[in-house]
This record gives C-alpha cells, sequence and structure tokens, in this order.
C-alpha cells in the first residue's frame, strides 16, 4: 500500500512505510528516528532556551557564524524572524498554534474560540508524527484533523448570533457536522485518495470565506473590517504562497534534489526543502487566517456593551493577537 519515490528507503526504524505519499526530501538522511526531517520540524519546534532562561543567548553562547544562522533558521523556521525573534520564540505550526492558544484563554475570551487553535495544533502534531514515520495510520493523523479543524472552523462561523448559548440549529448543526466528518473520515479510510482529501479540503476552505465575506460586509461593525480583511488576505497570500512551493517541490523534485546534492543538505541545500517551507508558510497564514476568525467571531458574538476587540502585532506584524478590552480599561 505504501509509495516511495525511487532511490528512497522504503523503510526505518518505525517498519516498512505505509503512507500513501512520499515527498521531495531524502529519507532518514540526519537520523534513523525521523523519516523526513526538515518536514517533521518545520511542524514541531519550538526554542527551548526560552523556558531554560530569557536572557540566554544561544546565538552568542555558541559563537555561530552567518553560515550556521542560515542553517538553524531554514531548520526551525526562523526565516521570518530578527534575531530577538530567535532568542524568544521561533514560529512553526504548533508553537503558532499553542502561541494563539494561550492569549485567548490569557485574554478570558469563550473557551470555545480557543478551540480554533486547538485544532491548528492538532494538525500539526499529526503531521510531526506522519513525517517522522511515513506511516499511513500517522497520514491520517496529518490529514483528518485538517478537514475536523477547518469544518469546526466553518460551523462557528455559521453560528455566528450574539452569545454562546446552544441554540437547537447550533446543536442539529453541530451534530450533522460530526456526522459527516465521521462518514466522510470512514469513507477515506476505506477508500484512500489524497486527492479527494485535498478538494475536500479546499471545498469547506472556500465555503468558509464565503461565509466569512458576508459576515465582514453584513454583520461587523466598520471599524473592524479593514483588520479582518488585512489578516485574511495576508494569511491567503502566504497560504498560496506555500501551496506554489509545495507544486513546484512536487514537480521538480529531482531537479531540486540534485542541487541540494551541490550545496550540500547541512548548509544552503536546507533553502531548497520546499515541503518544509509548505509547513511554515501555511503555518503563518493558517494563524493569521484563524486569528481574523477570531476576532470577527469574538466582535459579532459579544452581548457586553462595554466590551471591545483589537488586534495586538508581535514579531514584527507576523504572528498577532486579539486582546480584550473592556470600557473601563479605555477610560
Amino acid at each position: 500500500m505504501g509509495v516511495t519515490r525511487t532511490g528512497q528507503l522504503a523503510s526505518g526504524i518505525w517498519g516498512d512505510h505505509s503512507a500513501l505519499i512520499d515527498w521531495c526530501e531524502q529519507n532518514y538522511h540526519v537520523t534513523r528516528y525521523i523519516a523526513e526531517f526538515t518536514n517533521t520540524l518545520s511542524k514541531f519546534v519550538f526554542n527551548p532556551f526560552r523556558y531554560l532562561t530569557p536572557s540566554f543567548d544561544p546565538l552568542t553562547a555558541f559563537d555561530l557564524k552567518p553560515k550556521d544562522l542560515l542553517t538553524i533558521w531554514s531548520l526551525f523556521g526562523s526565516f521570518f524572524c530578527s534575531r530577538s525573534c530567535f532568542q524568544h520564540n521561533s514560529i512553526p505550526f504548533v508553537s503558532m498554534a499553542a502561541y494563539g492558544f494561550v492569549h485567548v484563554l490569557k485574554q478570558g475570551m469563550a473557551p470555545r474560540l480557543s478551540l480554533a487553535y486547538a485544532g491548528m495544533g492538532l494538525v500539526g502534531v499529526g503531521s510531526f508524527l506522519f513525517h517522522a514515520t511515513l506511516k499511513w495510520e500517522f497520514q491520517l493523523a496529518d490529514e483528518l484533523p485538517m478537514i475536523w479543524f477547518s469544518s469546526y472552523l466553518l460551523w462557528s462561523l455559521f453560528n455566528s448570533n450574539p452569545g454562546y448559548d446552544m441554540s437547537v440549529n447550533a446543536w442539529l448543526g453541530l451534530g450533522s457536522l460530526i456526522t459527516v466528518d465521521l462518514a466522510l473520515s470512514l469513507l477515506y479510510m476505506a477508500y484512500p485518495n489524497p486527492l479527494c482529501h485535498q478538494a475536500l479540503f479546499a471545498c469547506i476552505l472556500l465555503a468558509s470565506l464565503k461565509r466569512t465575506n458576508h459576515l465582514v460586509g453584513n454583520v461587523l461593525p466598520e471599524q473592524h473590517r479593514s483588520t479582518v480583511n488585512r489578516l485574511y488576505l495576508t494569511g491567503a497570500a502566504s497560504f498560496l504562497a506555500g501551496f506554489l512551493l509545495w507544486n513546484v517541490d512536487n514537480e521538480m523534485c529531482d531537479s531540486i534534489e540534485n542541487i541540494r546534492k551541490v550545496w550540500g543538505w547541512w548548509g544552503y541545500g536546507l533553502i531548497l526543502e520546499g515541503h518544509a517551507w509548505w509547513h511554515l508558510l501555511t503555518g503563518v497564514g493558517t494563524y493569521r487566517m484563524v486569528t481574523a476568525s477570531i476576532l470577527l467571531l469574538a466582535t459579532i458574538k459579544s452581548t457586553d456593551p462595554s466590551e471591545r476587540f483589537e488586534v495586538v502585532d508581535t514579531f514584527g506584524g507576523l504572528l498577532p493577537y486579539v486582546r480584550r478590552v473592556s470600557a473601563d480599561k479605555t477610560k
């Protein structure tokens, strides 16, 4: 059942590969414990030094040279950050989801809103396991949460009446969503075809964008419209850039692989790991679009006239979060 590209290792410490996809990265070329090294870490890396001591500077402590910085930043997705960003937090997929999740809870917003970031993090964990092992069961752990997560966001956008009490229609919608997702998941497991998964995911995204456009144009207060639109558009642009690199990586794999051999993997060749860039760019894009949805939903569902919400830019504006502001705090 497994698919392996020509010239690639078809098994490793986790057993024979059973996944239906083998991306354009040499399998087990760094460690026998991880099949696709950069594809794995680009989903699930954070800066551990932050939790040791915020004042510790690994760049100075280890006397890293420019080429070393390029290698590390490529590996950990820190091309988007300045030196201070690397010192405090790197930004791959799971870390971004955790960052947004924590801020929703810290701001005292409805816990339901934090589930959007939790779903994003679940996708990242599944993808980490998939790329590390290239096993079919973990491919499912990567792909199925994408459908569940995006479906939940779509349901949230349609359940947009003020307040968070669940109406009969909301429960019916949620029940229908769970039923459809379970049925589609079982169907995909029985008749696996990645193209079907990709088409379904694209349909959910398009439906979400259409619903978002309606809410922004007809329900959201005017003062927030430009912010929500900016976050959605820049998020979509990042997502599409990642999608472009993903396709280039797939279609030109042999040529890219030859260049990587000349440049050397542990060096400038890291720049050409297109699927890792897909993870990072779609991670940033997804984070920004989820944050736009949080601002949209928190604003239109609020029942407190004294409550308002604003976006706070962090990491050079790359990873904003929504802050809850009461009228008392603005006086």
